[in-house]
């Protein structure tokens, strides 16, 4: 969070341009932020990279919530205010648990920001500290996010370097698909 405040600094001065090599969604979420296809000279020319017409993409901003949602109505207000400017917004891991306290918030969010696009997320990584979930209990996610109606997953550790197999990743990101709903994957490195 820091870097992007500086970002931002620098960029209400005007004279600056920054050229970032990142995994990071935080940071690839950046207002007037564009994404290089520099994968295109790395990949066979059948790779899918190739069939898209042009080689950047423009990115809207979009918020990364690991934090606690305001329960209480007029902190849930303001906490709609700050998200209101972001088109997608990714709400935390937990956040999907039935027993969870802020699901009615997450409702009532939902309610006051209806363009909002809502994503959940799920860790599908398997060392280095995350929670190394069955598939049985990635699907029992991913069924609790859908019943929040969210339009997407975040699945995060999604590659190698975390311990995620690509049969672990297509399983997962089909599953989110059989459920309806559209995939982002940090998989940190790009082969994944």
């Amino acid at each position: 969070m820091a870097l992007l405040r500086v970002l931002w600094e620098h960029e209400q001065q005007g004279q600056s341009q920054f050229i970032i090599a990142t995994h990071s969604p935080i940071l690839l979420g950046y207002p007037k932020a564009h994404i290089y296809h520099y994968l295109a000279t790395l990949l066979p020319s059948s790779h899918p990279v190739h069939q898209t017409s042009s080689h950047t993409l423009s990115l809207q901003a979009f918020a990364i919530d690991y934090g606690w949602i305001p329960q209480q109505h007029n902190q849930l207000v303001a906490y709609a205010k700050l998200l209101q400017g972001y088109r997608l917004v990714i709400l935390g891991s937990g956040d999907e648990n039935p027993k969870n306290g802020e699901i009615p918030s997450i409702r009532e969010l939902q309610t006051m920001l209806p363009t909002t696009k809502w994503y959940g997320y799920i860790s599908i990584g398997i060392n280095h500290g995350e929670s190394d979930y069955s598939y049985l209990a990635i699907e029992k996610r991913i069924q609790e996010w859908k019943q929040l109606h969210v339009n997407g997953m975040l699945l995060d550790c999604a590659g190698p370097s975390y311990g995620t197999s690509e049969a672990r990743r297509a399983w997962a990101m089909n599953a989110v698909h059989l459920a309806g709903m559209h995939v982002l994957m940090n998989a940190f490195t790009p082969q994944s």
